[in-house]
Parts: structure tokens; sequence; C-alpha cells
């Protein structure tokens, strides 16, 4: 079944509402008087498995996200053409990267608008598919008890503030581009939720290279 365009808009912004309104919700819970990193015991620790919950369901939307902008080349490597079979975020990633190399989405910036647009990429504290293995894994063990037979001693460390972890993300995704297998890239807009902005989507077939940003 190919994939049309409309309709694979539709399910890309689907997404990124929902990431939206998980970021907005993981903003209010970093800064409620409730949230203290320093809160010792079961009280940190289910304080935790929630900020964990939220940022797994935000890098598992940012993954299907993806096999939404590049279905068809995953309908490729299944018999019947379905994807209700991918379930597992860290395994589609890892078939993502062999199938397409490119689909990991690039935060962007519009240097020139006219009748071509030209995009900057890239974004020194932004969101990057390393920081998604890593943050994946540190949530992966927020969400599992710790077994009591491991030699190790239960620590809980997120690598950086989870604030810093939030701020990257929307880095990424506030004007990103997805580049789809085939060449045609997704251009996404995504306004401030505490602003009430919305998610917009453009279609473009570039007519040269994308470069970083210097």
């Amino acid at each position: 079944m190919v994939m049309n365009i409309e309709g694979m808009a539709q399910r890309y912004m689907a997404q990124m509402r929902e990431i939206k309104g998980r970021v907005a919700v993981l903003r209010e819970m970093t800064a409620s008087p409730a949230f203290d990193m320093d809160l010792a015991g079961i009280r940190q620790i289910v304080q935790l498995e929630g900020i964990a919950l939220q940022l797994r369901k935000v890098l598992e939307l940012l993954v299907f996200s993806s096999l939404v902008a590049n279905q068809n080349r995953l309908r490729e490597m299944t018999r019947d053409g379905s994807l209700v079979n991918f379930h597992y975020a860290k395994k589609l990633l890892a078939q993502l990267e062999i199938l397409h190399p490119e689909f990991f989405p690039l935060a962007g910036d519009v240097t020139e608008r006219g009748p071509r647009t030209h995009i900057s990429i890239g974004h020194l504290d932004a969101f990057t598919k390393d920081d998604f293995i890593e943050l994946y894994d540190l949530c992966s063990d927020r969400l599992h008890v710790w077994n009591p037979f491991r030699a190790q001693e239960a620590v809980i460390d997120w690598g950086r503030p989870i604030t810093e972890w939030v701020d990257r993300i929307e880095n990424l995704l506030r004007f990103h581009v997805v580049c789809m297998w085939g060449g045609d890239r997704l251009l996404c807009t995504m306004s401030d939720e505490r602003k009430g902005g919305d998610v917009s989507l453009t279609l473009a077939r570039p007519q040269r290279t994308l470069e970083p940003s210097s």
C-alpha cells in the first residue's frame, strides 16, 4: 500500500501534538512545589517513576513519528505490508537505522524565505539519536524495580538535569526536518504549548543538500 501524503501528514501531526502535551505536563511536574529531587526513600522513587514514564512515552512517540514518515520503506520489510506489529521503540529505532540511516529528525531553522526557503541544520542543544538511546535506557531503569540480587547499588542518575532533557527535546521539535526515504523532506514547526501554539507541517523537495549551520 502506497503512503497517502495527506494521511501521513495528519498522523505525523497527531504524534507531535501528543508530544507537545506530554512535554507540557513534564514542565508542570518538574515546576511543582511538590517535586523535589532531594526527597529520600519511596517518595523520590515514585516521583521519578512518574517522570520516567512520561519521558519514555515522549521517546516512543518520537520514534513512531519516524515510522509514520517512512512507512513505505518499512512496509517493504513486512510480509503483508502491515505496520501494526511494531511495538518496541528501541528495536524499531535499530530497524530504521538499517533501512534509512537519515531517518532521525534534525533540528533546523529557516534562514531565508522567498520563492525558495533556505533551511539551516544544527542546534548544539537539541536532542539527538544518541540522546534517544541514552535517555531510553535511563527511563527503562527507572520504570523497573531494582533486582535485589544485583551487585551494583541502586543509584538514580539521569546524566543531565531532567529539565535539560526536556529542553533538548523541545529544541529538536520546535522546528525540525525529517529526511524521508526517497529524498523528500518534512518541515515541522511546533509552537510553544504554553502559548497555545499548534503544529504545522510542510512537504518539501530540496534543491540541494542541507548543510549544517555554522
